[in-house]
C-alpha cells in the first residue's frame, strides 16, 4: 500500500496539536457581509456577519516568536458575537484575563486601559487542527507566569 503523504493545508503553519504558547495581540470586531444569515450559527437568521477576531503570535517553549520566512507566525481566530459562558469567545477570553479582570469585564467595569494592558500577554492555548489543515486555537488555558 502507498499512502501519500499528510498534507496540513497549503501555507499552513506548522504548530501541533496540544498545549502551546502565544503572545495575545489583541481583539477586533469585524463584518463579513458574506458571512451573514448563511446558517453557520444556531443565530443564522439574525446574523448580520459580525465576528470577534482575536490575534495571537505562536512562541517558542521560551517565549520567542516563531518566524515562517521572515515573518511571525500567527493565528487570526474568529467567534461570533455571543459573549456568554458557553461561547467560543468565553474559551478564549477567559483565559487571557486574570480572575479580576474577568469579573470586571463581566460586569462591565473593566476599564480601557486594563482590556489594553491585557495585549502582549503571554498565554498557554489548546490547539487543534480543522479538517481543511490549518490549525486553530480551541481554548486559552490561561497565562504564563513570569519568572
Amino acid at each position: 500500500m502507498q499512502l501519500p503523504k499528510y498534507n496540513q493545508g497549503a501555507g499552513a503553519p506548522d504548530i501541533k496539536d496540544g498545549l502551546q504558547m502565544f503572545r495575545f495581540d489583541g481583539i477586533e470586531v469585524k463584518n463579513h457581509p458574506e458571512w451573514a444569515g448563511n446558517g453557520n450559527f444556531a443565530s443564522s437568521k439574525n446574523d448580520n456577519g459580525d465576528r470577534v477576531h482575536f490575534y495571537f503570535t505562536y512562541l517558542t517553549k521560551k517565549g520567542e516568536v516563531v518566524y515562517k520566512e521572515g515573518d511571525p507566525v500567527e493565528l487570526d481566530i474568529a467567534t461570533s458575537t455571543s459573549t456568554g459562558p458557553k461561547s467560543s469567545f468565553f474559551a478564549l477570553y477567559s483565559g487571557i484575563c486574570t480572575p479580576a479582570e474577568l469579573a470586571a469585564w463581566q460586569k462591565g467595569a473593566l476599564s480601557d486601559e486594563d482590556a489594553e494592558a491585557q495585549v502582549g500577554r503571554a498565554i498557554h492555548a489548546k490547539v487543534i487542527h480543522k479538517e481543511n489543515g490549518w490549525p486553530t486555537i480551541e481554548s486559552v488555558v490561561g497565562l504564563v507566569e513570569e519568572d
